[in-house]
Formats: structure tokens, C-alpha cells, sequence
């Protein structure tokens, strides 16, 4: 099975794959989302509602999940789930 994030690193040439900061550049660059996307996901999280099919359990994993995304932790998680 080919796998993307291997298929991009094969991709780099020699040098590059070398050293370890370059790797860490050249992946930010490729695969960390922009700031709008990250604006877009904050704005579907603070917005977001428990879908009428959706378990408890699938709605409070998704929060966590855009939760850890978008950088928000504790009290304001909470103050969201509610």
C-alpha cells in the first residue's frame, strides 16, 4: 500500500531528506492548513450542533477532535459542548 506521506517524502531529494529541520519545513509547508482553513474550522466549532442521528458519543469525539485542531482546551471546550 502506497501511502501519501511516504510517497511525498520519497519524493525529496537526498539532501533534504538529510536533514531533519528541512523535512519539518518543507511538511509544514505542504500539509499545514492555512490560516483560513483553521479560521473556518474555529467558526464550525464554536457553531457546531449535535446532528438528530448522531450519538452523544460521536458528537462530544467530533468536539474533541476540532477541539485539538483549532487549539482550544479546558473550560472553553466545555462552555462549547454545552
Amino acid at each position: 500500500m502506497c501511502r501519501a506521506d511516504n510517497t511525498w517524502f520519497s519524493a525529496l531529494n537526498n539532501d533534504d531528506r538529510d536533514d531533519y529541520g528541512t523535512v519539518l519545513d518543507r511538511f509544514r509547508t505542504k500539509y499545514v492548513p492555512a490560516p483560513i482553513s483553521l479560521w473556518r474550522r474555529a467558526t464550525e466549532f464554536w457553531s457546531r450542533d449535535q446532528r438528530p442521528t448522531e450519538t452523544v458519543k460521536e458528537f462530544y469525539s467530533d468536539m474533541m477532535r476540532c477541539a485539538s485542531e483549532v487549539n482550544v482546551e479546558g473550560d472553553m471546550t466545555r462552555y462549547s459542548l454545552m
